[in-house]
């Protein structure tokens, strides 16, 4: 299976790459076996704008919801960078469905990235909440991550899928256990109360050239890892080519970047939740750049459940606050999903 235990101050963490999980596995049991997750179901996702937006503007969100109790203790906020790309390429979806609620992150690169993360956005969420055979979850969001990464590669004549592709971080909370399947670098991060504050935890392991076991397979795969002249990330290319040039090991989309040894396989970590436990963090990784998990946790910290809003809106202004202040003129499209737990 390629599974491990990590022991912490209490806690087990079980991390699965689903690279090995064989279509027999049963793994993470998310319902009782022939059980059927309930058809009621409350969504806020974004959406594509038809216009270009300006540097740090909110993305247009559509929602389908109830009431408002619905979304007590969410909080959400997708800011367009300051950056030459007129589109913001990340994008997120937040569903409830009957006791489950479903979190994701996507951030899109390339020229049509914005196009690829709306896909996911769309697709991996309802496919991952679909009815299925329960008592096999592992193996269902490997073929939900599957299913969605063949319908973009198909999709030619909607978008570019060959150079362009986004991160996929998606999390499921039911009861009192907690799973995250990921690719790419859209951090997850949870947040543990000990006396005097909030300790940070990351969930996901950023999926990147360098990376020992990414690179390995890349390699295998006739494919180069290296960084070119006055450029700060190793990257991807085709052997001996300056092509696809892709920052991440795994990704939804990327054509090139597959055919050496880039995947849109997901990585999944399960949690235990306890009382100990206060809030989660899905962010892009432009929140990630210039804060640090127990930066952001603390900040966070300062808020109440009922201030999930003003929690997330305020950390994604602080993201930007950082990047101006290291980068002046570039600040990367900026995503922060926030669910406290209750």
């Amino acid at each position: 299976m390629g599974s491990c235990i990590s022991k912490g101050k209490g806690r087990q963490l079980n991390h699965v790459d689903l690279l090995d999980l064989d279509a027999q596995d049963n793994y993470l049991v998310l319902v009782p076996a022939g059980a059927s997750l309930p058809q009621d179901q409350a969504t806020i996702k974004g959406k594509l704008p038809n216009y270009t937006q300006k540097p740090c503007e909110d993305k247009l969100v559509s929602r389908v919801e109830k009431n408002e109790e619905t979304w007590k203790g969410i909080g959400y906020a997708c800011r367009k960078g300051l950056k030459s790309d007129p589109f913001n390429q990340d994008d997120f979806c937040i569903t409830r469905k009957g006791e489950h609620l479903l979190l994701s992150v996507f951030d899109g690169h390339g020229p049509d990235g914005h196009h690829i993360s709306a896909y996911a956005r769309e697709r991996l969420p309802e496919l991952v909440l679909d009815e299925g055979d329960p008592s096999r979850m592992g193996y269902h969001i490997k073929q939900a991550f599957e299913k969605v990464h063949r319908e973009i590669m198909d999709n030619h004549s909607d978008f570019n899928s060959d150079f362009s592709g986004t991160t996929a971080s998606v999390v499921v909370i039911s009861g009192q256990n907690l799973y995250t399947a990921h690719v790419g670098d859209s951090t997850v991060v949870i947040s543990r109360r000990v006396q005097g504050g909030f300790d940070a935890e990351v969930l996901t392991r950023d999926h990147k050239p360098a990376n020992l076991r990414e690179r390995e397979r890349i390699e295998d795969s006739g494919g180069e890892v290296r960084r070119l002249p006055g450029d700060f990330p190793y990257r991807v290319f085709q052997s001996g080519t300056g092509i696809p040039g892709l920052a991440v090991s795994r990704a939804i989309g990327d054509g090139i970047a597959h055919q050496v040894g880039v995947t849109h396989i997901p990585e999944v970590t399960t949690v235990a939740l306890t009382s100990d436990h206060s809030f989660l963090l899905l962010c892009s990784d432009g929140v990630w750049e210039f804060l640090s998990p127990q930066d952001a946790v603390s900040l966070v910290g300062t808020f109440g459940w009922q201030q999930a809003q003003e929690a997330a809106e305020t950390l994604a202004a602080e993201a930007w606050r950082k990047w101006v202040s290291e980068e002046q003129q570039t600040v990367d499209d900026i995503t922060v999903v926030l669910a406290y737990f209750r």
